[in-house]
């Protein structure tokens, strides 16, 4: 009877008991053992479940990667949000541009006490002092190790060059994953849009509204002049003159105070009547009026240096197709030329106006008196006129879509006056339903 090997001094495990053969001839130990690791991976941030994300990827060019939230890009650089907690393990490159967000930090803080102090020496800036004081003294807070808390999230600078390849999520996803920070739902980097989805049903959150204001809740970064300067412009349309228009395009009026209402009979008035000349024009020499640009037009109108910011709303009105669409606008003069740091496109929804609302605008006496005269210079039919009041009324809901958006750029400027980050020059990523992969060369 052969006597069992000797274990050690060179001798080996039949396979049957070898770790190997083990594995092998036990489907559910291998089972048990690939899920451990795999929650291990998952709860460590370096492994994502099977699904659609809800977060971008950058894979960079010396093989490691960093998942977030990609804001934009510029000529040199793509801008990846991320949170700090899952972040601060990272090797390689991004190790760095972690390190150099935080150098950046102390400078933005001495940037913050510094313009503010300089500011603060001036009387024009009397009606926002007591903000300039508060920020002031909370730079000086920061710099001097009293309120140095860790931001939970951080926003990385990457060299485009070092970017090998991107994953972005798809629209829908990408406002679950913002929303999943929100909540501050544990590693959700981690894990699929389905399950956060589900994670945020739980919590009665409606994920398909406007995303949430995370600002406050970054890292303060370095600004140049001209995002300072448009910051500031806010603060003041804001706590000291708010310069409005309104109008159609043919016609652009400045209005006194921001909180007031579209007069939406005048302004479809004013469209109506607008219209007429151009058709009048077009039956006598055969070509349409060429119109200045509308926001263009309301830039002419503001002489005074102090005057170099305003808000302007244009309603665009087609008696003839039934339709329309409010254009918002929020410009700034930076140096000599103008920049529009704030932009939104509402299409006019016909479909939704409730009764009350067209019958306001009918017995506006001016639309009833240039109505008549669009019939008589028949511009359209009694039914093509009726559909016309019905886009006059559902302007009147547009307009308030439009005031809310504002609104909420507006109000995300306020608390602080170095986050968020205030940028027009960097071309956000185009998502699609179903999220893409971008390869770079």
């Amino acid at each position: 009877m052969a006597s069992a090997p000797a274990v050690g001094c060179g001798t080996t495990w039949p396979n049957r008991w070898s770790p190997k053969g083990w594995l092998r001839s036990n489907p559910w130990i291998r089972l048990v053992a690939w899920t451990a690791v795999a929650c291990w991976l998952a709860s460590s941030g370096l492994f994502v479940w099977a699904g659609e994300p809800a977060f971008d990827t950058l894979h960079l060019r010396d093989r490691t990667k960093s998942t977030g939230v990609l804001l934009g890009r510029d000529s040199q650089h793509a801008y990846l949000a991320v949170r700090r907690q899952a972040t601060e393990a990272s090797k390689g490159a991004i190790r760095g541009y972690l390190r150099k967000a935080d150098d950046n930090e102390q400078i933005a803080y001495e940037q913050l006490r510094d313009r503010t102090q300089a500011m603060l020496e001036e009387p024009q800036h009397d009606a926002y002092r007591f903000v300039l004081e508060q920020e002031r003294d909370r730079a000086l807070r920061w710099l001097s190790g009293m309120e140095r808390t860790p931001s939970e999230f951080v926003i990385l600078s990457i060299p485009l060059g070092d970017v090998a390849k991107q994953e972005l999520a798809g629209t829908e996803n990408h406002a679950i994953g913002l929303w999943a920070w929100y909540k501050q739902i544990d590693a959700p980097e981690s894990s699929d849009a389905a399950s956060l989805r589900e994670s945020l049903q739980r919590e009665n959150v409606d994920w398909k509204r406007e995303s949430p204001d995370l600002g406050t809740r970054f890292q303060a970064i370095p600004q140049n002049g001209d995002e300072w300067n448009a910051r500031m412009a806010l603060v003041r349309y804001s706590r000291d003159r708010a310069i409005e228009f309104q109008g159609t395009a043919g016609m652009m009026v400045r209005i006194g105070d921001r909180n007031a209402q579209a007069d939406i009979g005048s302004l479809l008035a004013k469209s109506v009547q607008q219209q007429s000349q151009d058709l009048v024009s077009e039956l006598l020499d055969g070509r349409k009026p060429k119109r200045l640009d509308w926001v263009e037009s309301c830039q002419g109108m503001l002489k005074e240096e102090r005057d170099d910011y305003f808000r302007a709303s244009c309603m665009e009105q087609d008696m003839a197709q039934g339709d329309g669409t409010v254009e918002s606008v929020f410009a700034v003069r930076l140096g000599t030329a103008w920049r529009t740091i704030w932009k939104v496109a509402v299409p006019i929804d016909v479909q939704a106006v409730p009764d009350a609302s067209q019958q306001q605008v009918e017995n506006d006496p001016q639309i009833r008196t240039l109505l008549a005269m669009a019939q008589s210079l028949g511009i359209g039919s009694k039914e093509t006129i009726d559909r016309a009041l019905k886009v006059g009324a559902a302007t009147m809901l547009t307009q308030a879509q439009v005031n809310q958006q504002f609104e909420t750029f507006r109000q995300r400027f306020q608390h602080r006056l170095d986050v968020p980050v205030l940028r027009w020059d960097i071309s956000v990523p185009s998502r699609r339903a179903q999220g893409s992969i971008e390869r770079r060369r």
